[in-house]
């Protein structure tokens, strides 16, 4: 790479440090526009950059779609020392959508020590959408971890649909609300009618809140997107 080429991209990528939203996001387009060529300095950014440079890199390298990237961060990911970087990998793999992550994701999900890497790669595995995943997130239902156990739930949602209505109607009962009202959304989303009276009493008697809002109106949206769904095929 010519050195005023290689200039010009680290003053992008110091853009994208900026306080100024509009500046690092015309850096992060600019960047984007750059294409792979941009990689090799976005990740050692990746690994050395505070969390607002690094949630930024991680937007471009989303952006970028690029498959080069995928085995430099599958060694982040599983080698790394810091949980923040392998947060970033994860949530990076899952949007490239490239298979060679599931199983090293699938070893985070199981054995990473911190739970935000666990929670990362669970939402990951979700987006990726290969069935090797179900058994893992129906396991990791059990995690002691209450996002762990949210994420599971969305990813199993994802993947595999009515397939896990079952375990995820048991999540109905979880001790933490957030969990509870992503397990009532899932269940309105597949259309589940086997959950009404569960989402009823839900409906009429969960009064906790989470931080994304009350138990009771999720069991009433969900309810409300199971009868649309039964409306329309009964016409």
């Amino acid at each position: 790479m010519p050195p005023d080429e290689a200039s010009e991209i680290r003053n992008l990528i110091h853009q994208l440090g900026e306080a100024n939203a509009d500046a690092a996001h015309r850096a992060s387009e600019a960047l984007v526009a750059r294409g792979p060529s941009v990689i090799p300095a976005l990740l050692e950014v990746l690994e050395t950059g505070n969390r607002r440079v690094r949630s930024r890199v991680a937007e471009v390298l989303k952006n970028l779609k690029d498959d080069s990237a995928v085995e430099p961060l599958l060694k982040l990911l599983t080698t790394h020392p810091s949980s923040d970087v392998r947060v970033y990998a994860a949530l990076i793999l899952g949007h490239l959508g490239d298979k060679r992550a599931v199983e090293p994701l699938i070893e985070r999900l199981q054995h990473d020590e911190v739970d935000d890497v666990q929670t990362f790669a669970a939402g990951a595995l979700g987006l990726l959408k290969d069935q090797q995943a179900v058994e893992p997130l129906l396991q990791a239902l059990n995690n002691p971890e209450a996002e762990v156990r949210q994420e599971a739930v969305y990813s199993l949602g994802n993947l595999a649909g009515k397939q896990v209505c079952e375990p995820i109607m048991k999540m109905l009962k979880d001790e933490h609300p957030q969990v509870r009202r992503v397990a009532a959304f899932e269940l309105g989303r597949m259309g589940e009618e086997s959950a009404l009276p569960a989402l009823e009493w839900m409906a009429e008697h969960d009064t906790e809140c989470s931080q994304d809002g009350s138990v009771k109106d999720a069991a009433a949206q969900a309810i409300e997107m199971i009868k649309h769904m039964q409306g329309r095929e009964a016409e």
